[in-house]
C-alpha cells in the first residue's frame, strides 16, 4: 500500500518516523516484531525489505509501570528520524 512521504504536521509529535523513499516513489512501509520474556519486551521494527530500523527495550514492574530500557536507531539515513 503507497504511504505519503513528508515531516508530520499534525500532533501528536511522532516519536519516530520514517520519511524514505521507496522504489515505488511513494514512502517506505514496514512492520514491528515483539518478543516478550518475563517482565521484559522486545519491539524490533523493520522495513518490508527486513531491513532493521529501530530497537525499544521496554519493562514493566510489579506495580504495574511500562518504563522504556533503551530505544536504538538501527540505520543510518537522514530521512530515518528517531
Amino acid at each position: 500500500m503507497p504511504v505519503d512521504r513528508g515531516n508530520p504536521e499534525h500532533g501528536p509529535t511522532p516519536v519516530f518516523y520514517d520519511n524514505r523513499l521507496a522504489k515505488n516513489s511513494f514512502g517506505v512501509n514496514g512492520f514491528m516484531n515483539l518478543t516478550f520474556t518475563g517482565p521484559t519486551l522486545l519491539a524490533e521494527y523493520a522495513d518490508l525489505d527486513g531491513t532493521k530500523v529501530l530497537r525499544e527495550k521496554w519493562t514493566v514492574d510489579g506495580g504495574g509501570a511500562v518504563r522504556l530500557l533503551s530505544k536504538e536507531k538501527l540505520i543510518d539515513d537522514a530521512d530515518f528520524h528517531a
